[in-house]
């Protein structure tokens, strides 16, 4: 109870400090036409108007609370009040990330997922004070179509925004204040409904967005047996096989009561470690949509004797695909590792958030390089493996390895990781006519290889003459 009156004392001085400094820039900024606009939330999506509330209450119970945690228990429980139809879910042992859902009905019309950090706003005009909390909500019609929105860094302001389409396609964009467009994913849906093709947009130097990738990948994705042990490489004739996208199906073998029992207990292992690592990494947004549609959604496991994959997730961007939940697993994961069981249904769910690059799948070295330039393979092997190191990070991330901070990830999550060299070239990609598709050490060789055409980059290298 102490510290909980400090941490409500404490916000009461910050704001009532808040609220001076608006006053004075009020009163020495009057009559200007250059007051600041305030930071509003997106008004596109409709929030239940409890959910306010809701929020006061969580972060007035949770703001003192430092050592909450995501468990493979309470994942377990969370699946069970879903099923229930609770509506007020906590997805954390002190319940400060919760689930929060709205129905009409049975169905569904919307739904966040809420936890800290908390933050501040202040209305310029009437000077309320409201608490807030990091969220991210998906707001669901009739046809299903999905308005998805997250305040990560809970400023008020939902940086992120996505508009899925059922079957057709997704745009996922991070956007500032003043509506300026900082990155964009762009998700359609090919003839036939196995396939999608994926654009990829960044800033770059000029601030400008560009193109940064495009690729095709397919609705289902599957994780090859041809994935290395740990210190092992396998020999080069057996790189990964491109994800050919069902059907034919693969033949179909009855799981045992005991294979579905463990598969159900993997996914929830798989759910509390990869979203404690994904909150460590700075992902927020990946974290959440795992908690979520994890609680949310009933898996439908089959199991199969094709020894081509190891498992595989029919339904890759879940918002974009919401009907489908169907993992295939070959009975061959039960012979892995512990981590690596948990590790391949990590694999699978983050299939919902990213599809394989198939050609980078297909080309890349499967020992070193596609663990660098996928980043489904690399957060992975972030996330699990014993051995994990700073390029897995950084290529997990998007990021450049200079730009990572290892030691930050380490301490959030209690897991240390090796060092990589800060030069390793991990390749690039040339994009020509099927057949001659190569991949290359460097962008250089691979401007060479192209002609200049549809060369590719995957390097996350801080030296320029690496890359």
């Amino acid at each position: 109870m102490k510290g909980s009156l400090t941490g409500r004392l404490g916000f009461l001085a910050l704001a009532a400090g808040l609220l001076a400094v608006i006053a004075c820039e009020r009163d020495s900024n009057s009559g200007s036409s250059h007051d600041s606009p305030p930071i509003t939330t997106d008004g596109g999506v409709e929030e239940p108007p409890e959910l306010d509330g809701y929020v006061q209450e969580l972060v007035s119970r949770c703001e003192s609370i430092t050592d909450d945690e995501t468990t493979e228990a309470g994942i377990h429980e969370a699946r069970a009040a879903y099923k229930r139809g609770d509506t007020d879910i906590p997805l954390s042992v002190k319940g400060c990330t919760r689930l929060f859902v709205k129905k009409s009905g049975d169905r569904e019309t919307f739904s966040a997922v809420l936890s800290p950090p908390f933050g501040i706003t202040v209305d310029q005009e009437t000077f309320e004070v409201k608490r807030t909390a990091a969220i991210m909500s998906w707001s669901t019609a009739a046809d299903g179509k999905k308005e998805v929105r997250g305040d990560l860094d809970a400023d008020g302001f939902a940086e992120l925004r996505e508009t899925a389409v059922p079957n057709v396609s997704m745009i996922s964009e991070r956007v500032t204040p003043s509506g300026q467009i900082k990155a964009r994913t762009t998700v359609k849906v090919l003839e036939g409904g196995l396939s999608v093709d994926v654009t990829e947009e960044a800033e770059d130097d000029d601030g400008r967005l560009a193109t940064t990738a495009t690729y095709q990948g397919a609705r289902v994705a599957r994780k090859c047996t041809g994935d290395p042990e740990p210190g092992q490489t396998p020999p080069p004739s057996t790189p990964p096989r491109p994800a050919s996208p069902f059907p034919p199906s693969p033949h179909e073998v009855a799981c045992t009561p005991e294979q579905l029992m463990k598969l159900e207990s993997l996914l929830e292992r798989a759910t509390s470690g990869g979203a404690s690592c994904m909150a460590a990494a700075g992902m927020p947004d990946i974290r959440f949509r795992m908690l979520r549609q994890v609680a949310t959604t009933s898996f439908d496991f089959k199991c199969t004797d094709d020894k081509t994959f190891v498992a595989a997730n029919d339904g890759g961007y879940g918002d974009v695909f919401p009907a489908r939940a169907l993992l295939w697993i070959n009975p061959l994961l039960f012979t892995a590792a512990d981590w690596e069981q948990a590790s391949t249904l990590y694999h699978e769910l983050m299939h919902f958030s990213f599809v394989h690059d198939h050609q980078v799948e297909a080309l890349a070295d499967l020992s070193t390089n596609l663990a660098y330039a996928d980043r489904v393979y690399a957060c992975e092997q972030l996330c699990f493996a014993p051995k994990a190191n700073r390029c897995h990070l950084a290529a997990c991330t998007k990021k450049k390895i200079c730009d990572v901070d290892k030691y930050e990830f380490e301490r959030k999550l209690g897991k240390e990781i090796e060092s990589c060299w800060s030069g390793h070239q991990v390749g690039a990609l040339c994009r020509k006519k099927p057949g001659e598709r190569k991949w290359c050490t460097t962008k250089a060789e691979c401007d060479a290889a192209c002609g200049g055409q549809e060369c590719e980059s995957k390097s996350i290298s801080c030296n320029d003459s690496c890359r």
